[in-house]
């Protein structure tokens, strides 16, 4: 059985077409987004994200996290 973890994160440029994982939009061929790979019980895993996305998510999720210490 796997743990819950992080393995990865990359910029890439897409070879084909994604669909972000935040906001549900198309990631257009050649146009750059994140890859975020993890593990768990059930396996490994990966997401694809929008960089604009994943940005404003992380930005999001530090500014509530620092709002709760």
């Amino acid at each position: 059985m796997l743990g819950n973890g992080y393995i990865s994160s990359k910029i890439l440029t897409a070879r084909k077409e994604h669909f972000c994982e935040l906001c549900s939009c198309k990631i257009n061929t050649g146009q750059k987004y994140k890859k975020v790979t993890g593990a768990d019980e059930y396996g490994i895993s990966s997401s694809s994200y929008h960089t604009e996305c994943s940005e404003l998510f992380s930005r999001i999720h530090l500014s509530v996290l620092y709002a709760t210490i």
